[in-house]
């Protein structure tokens, strides 16, 4: 491990000498290659670290909408640890400042990437430069696109001035309050069409009381205050996890008030169990009636169970095992097939397929699945195949599985050539 550093922080060191012009003269003993290959082998850049980080952002993603992982440094993690008696929140937040630090190498270190990683991170729309780096107009439409995130989450643009999960976010909608005059016309728009509260800190105060009372209601009516996240009040599902999050940053009259109804801070882990095997059964019970486990995100029958299907696939790679394994067992679809998807995702799908048929023709007529462009035959078709190889660590499980099950050359070189020249039908 110390030599592997060592390897990094001397190539690193070197970089930083010949960039400020001082080392045009110093001569290198070893090729590019080489170098890159020993600063690949290092922790942080080992194939196994980079493709389990390179799933997360990829997870990140699909739950965010961007590749703008938060930049937390390691004294607010530390802080958060001794903070947070959830264990489950702290694990959440170093996870997501393990994610925000490798982003960030990655774009200090773009120049040692090979084409293969650089590849797989645009086709994810990785964005290079970080936020303090991008030009006005890109900055603002990142943080813009943070805001609808968070709307999506949490249900409300009531973003508070000390909201932890996004800093730079909080800090940017003050500011956009603060700016409202001076704001250009077309963000003003923008902001006020997803009904952007331009009074926050009232708004947000008449907010909180109205939750308070209603989860007062729901006090009466269940005997305690742990509205489950799915439950048919979401909105009120969402708001209380949130108070346990902002804790320390709660005014003391607030804290009281709900310690005074008996709100519990913590959530035990048995009681996330007892919600999760609910909503397991509620999936069994949709099996029942309509035949499949396709239940959509705005299933308005029950809105909760649609979001709790949206969930697990959404945390697919990080559900535990034994869930995981349920929920396969039921044949649970991972693929959203519902409606949440919007036509240009459907006109993609049936292009794809459409592509993947002639190919199928194509293999008929040939005996293999080359389909190179350079034979000529069908230039679309060969720049369709090179495609799926070139993004073949993105696309869908079904996608793989169909071109798998025909034989399809990911791979082609000289050897693959020949091996695919030879019928491949018995």
């Amino acid at each position: 491990i110390v030599k592997k550093k060592s390897a990094m922080a001397s190539y690193s060191a070197k970089q930083q000498h010949q960039k400020r012009g001082e080392g045009e003269d110093v001569t290198v003993d070893r090729s590019s290659e080489t170098q890159k290959e020993d600063f690949e082998s290092t922790h942080a850049f080992s194939s196994s670290r980079w493709n389990v980080m390179f799933d997360k952002l990829k997870q990140y993603k699909e739950e965010y909408g961007d590749c703008l992982v938060p930049v937390d440094n390691k004294a607010n993690v530390s802080q958060a640890r001794t903070e947070e008696k959830n264990e489950a929140q702290v694990k959440e937040k170093t996870a997501l400042s393990q994610l925000g630090q490798w982003t960030v190498l990655q774009r200090q270190n773009k120049h040692l990437l090979c084409k293969e990683r650089l590849q797989r991170l645009r086709d994810i729309g990785f964005v290079w430069k970080n936020s303090k780096t991008l030009k006005p107009d890109e900055a603002w439409n990142a943080m813009f696109q943070r805001l609808l995130n968070y709307k999506q989450i949490h249900g409300d643009l009531l973003v508070p001035r000390t909201y932890k999960g996004d800093k730079q976010l909080a800090g940017w909608v003050v500011r956009q309050r603060e700016r409202k005059q001076k704001l250009p016309q077309d963000r003003k728009k923008r902001l006020e069409d997803i009904g952007f509260p331009w009074n926050g800190s009232k708004e947000h105060r008449e907010n909180w009381n109205v939750m308070f009372d209603r989860l007062v209601k729901f006090k009466e009516e269940h005997g305690h205050c742990n509205a489950p996240r799915f439950h048919e009040d979401d909105k009120l599902g969402r708001w209380v996890p949130r108070q346990r999050i902002n804790k320390e940053a709660m005014s003391s009259v607030r804290r009281k008030r709900l310690e005074d109804i008996g709100f519990s801070w913590s959530i035990k882990k048995e009681q996330n169990i007892k919600v999760w095997n609910r909503m397991f059964n509620r999936l069994l019970r949709y099996k029942e009636d309509h035949g499949d486990l396709l239940v959509p995100e705005d299933y308005k029958d029950d809105s909760a169970l649609g979001r709790w299907v949206y969930l697990q696939r959404a945390k697919k790679n990080s559900l535990p095992p034994d869930r995981k394994k349920r929920l396969d067992e039921i044949q649970f679809v991972w693929e959203d097939y519902g409606p949440r998807r919007n036509q240009k995702s459907k006109q993609a799908d049936e292009s794809w397929n459409e592509m993947f048929e002639r190919l199928c023709a194509y293999k008929s007529a040939n005996g293999h699945t080359r389909a190179l462009r350079r034979e000529g035959a069908d230039p679309k078709l060969g720049y369709w195949a090179a495609c799926q190889r070139a993004r073949r660590h993105n696309l869908s499980d079904s996608q793989s599985q169909k071109l798998d099950s025909i034989g399809f050359v990911w791979s082609v070189n000289a050897t693959d050539d020949t091996a695919a020249s030879a019928p491949t039908d018995t």
